[in-house]
């Protein structure tokens, strides 16, 4: 160890000393580390080890330089160790220089136990068990000017605690394999600079270095790993808690991302419902006029027996049951169990265009209803339709795409009963009084605005209708909002 020493300060609070290698450790009541004026905050954590073949003795944790310059580790350099909720359990403050001055030097802290198997000199002393196999996260400390601040940082495992600006917590554990640095990101992001390494790599400022070498990918379950290949142990992931799914090996580590709690009942993270849990909600809160909604097998909700989805229109809603659209555009936003009167499409998306062709011009399907009974507008009561007038489109217009529309909405209102058509209006003898009782899909065509040698613009078209109820005494008016927009 060449004289280099390296003290420890424990939340604990207690003292002891212990001989490694030469080098003398002291621990330290928390506190604040004094700052010093050294330049040792080009570094990064490069590789940890939180226990080997089952052993948990064996750990170590490896610093790399990313610059020269880097080798004054004084007081205020420092490694701390958290545990999975975040709570500080340990931190190591360096003491002295003495290493090697070149970039890519690795500065290994590590255990009597790793020097042993590795057969290499650590540079600093590890206390057995401080390091957390599954759950933690370790950050170095240095100094950027006359300020100690937290240099670089991995969190791993289920961690809890606040890690800061370096993203989400790796997966992958340091439990009988390395989490290893894979890249050198300004971007920093636990969850992709670190990869499991399953034979880790050690080394010390003076260069040497040993690969450990691993026992999986033999299909016999060793000490330290949860399984080996096909060989899962007789686990399954229903004995790993999860309601069902299909557990996997991966690097002699359980892969639980295709087990799931799905069946079990509860709502839980990823859920829409569980089995009959449906959280209160029902085909009326999801936007659908009436119907059961129920709960599919991957635990999403199933639409499939709710009445079609309409759009109440814009008018108050002790008349939105008089008359609703439905216009078929299966990814529009449902806010508070209701469609938008806005409507929108892109051209080509066979979801809502049903032309299927970029050919700019959106063709949606549409379908309108009266006497709806909808839960969503409880306060109105159908009292039969005498009478609907289209405002917009009218075939009076001069417009000819609203022409066409036009002669394409009068005559299915007019099909729902005995009526005539006068311009723009369908008059109902008698009025229609039966419940829920709609056309069949029209064609709406809606254009995009070309604008030659530009690049085109949404194109826009209003549906406004006047509906009189079966006594002649009040009116629905609604606006609904249809936009075609351009395919990018």
């Amino acid at each position: 160890m060449r004289g280099r020493m390296i003290n420890c300060a424990s939340v604990s609070g207690g003292t002891y000393r212990a001989v490694f290698a030469a080098a003398v450790f002291t621990v330290l009541l928390l506190g604040p580390p004094r700052v010093s004026r050294a330049v040792n905050h080009l570094m990064v954590i490069d590789e940890i080890l939180g226990s080997w073949q089952g052993d948990t003795d064996v750990q170590f944790i490896e610093l790399r330089m990313l610059a020269a310059d880097q080798n004054s580790l004084q007081i205020g350099a420092s490694i701390e160790i958290f545990d999975k909720a975040g709570k500080l359990v340990r931190q190591f403050t360096f003491l002295g220089p003495g290493l090697s001055n070149l970039p890519g030097t690795r500065i290994l802290i590590g255990t009597a136990a790793l020097a042993t198997v590795a057969g290499i000199t650590p540079d600093f002393p590890l206390d057995v068990g401080v390091l957390p196999q599954k759950n933690g996260r370790v950050c170095y400390r240095g100094n950027v000017g006359t300020a100690s601040v937290r240099v670089d940082c991995v969190a791993y495992g289920q961690f809890e605690g606040d890690n800061e600006s370096y993203g989400d917590p790796s997966t992958i554990t340091p439990d009988n394999r390395s989490l290893q640095r894979a890249r050198d990101s300004v971007d920093r992001d636990n969850a992709t600079d670190f990869i499991g390494e399953l034979r880790p790599t050690p080394e010390n400022s003076a260069g040497q270095g040993r690969t450990l070498a691993t026992l999986c990918g033999n299909e016999i379950v060793d000490a330290g790993e949860d399984c080996d290949g096909d060989n899962l142990n007789e686990e399954t992931c229903q004995t790993q808690g999860f309601a069902m799914g299909d557990l996997d090996c991966t690097q002699c580590h359980f892969d639980k991302t295709a087990c799931s709690d799905c069946g079990n009942g509860e709502i839980d993270d990823g859920e829409d419902c569980d089995l009959t849990n449906l959280q209160d909600r029902a085909c009326s809160s999801e936007g659908y006029t009436s119907g059961t909604l129920a709960c599919a097998l991957d635990c999403t909700l199933d639409t499939t027996g709710c009445a079609e989805l309409q759009i109440p229109g814009s008018g108050p809603d002790k008349k939105n049951c008089y008359l609703q659209w439905s216009i078929v555009n299966p990814e529009a936003p449902v806010k508070d169990g209701r469609l938008k009167t806005k409507q929108r499409c892109v051209d080509g998306d066979t979801a809502c265009d049903f032309d299927g062709v970029v050919d700019g011009v959106c063709t949606f399907h549409v379908r309108l209803c009266v006497n709806r009974v909808d839960a969503r507008v409880a306060e109105c009561v159908p009292r039969g339709v005498s009478s609907v007038a289209f405002r917009k489109p009218s075939p009076g217009t001069a417009d000819p795409i609203d022409q066409e529309n036009a002669g394409r909405l009068l005559p299915a209102v007019a099909a729902l009963g005995p009526s005539t058509v006068e311009g723009a209006s369908v008059a109902f003898s008698p009025a229609l009084e039966a419940i829920d009782l709609c056309t069949g899909l029209v064609d709406l065509r809606i254009p995009v605005r070309e604008r030659p040698g530009r690049k085109a613009k949404p194109g826009k078209r209003k549906l406004r209708t006047i509906v009189v109820d079966g006594a002649n005494r009040r009116r629905d008016k609604d606006t609904i909002k249809v936009q075609c927009q351009p395919d990018d």
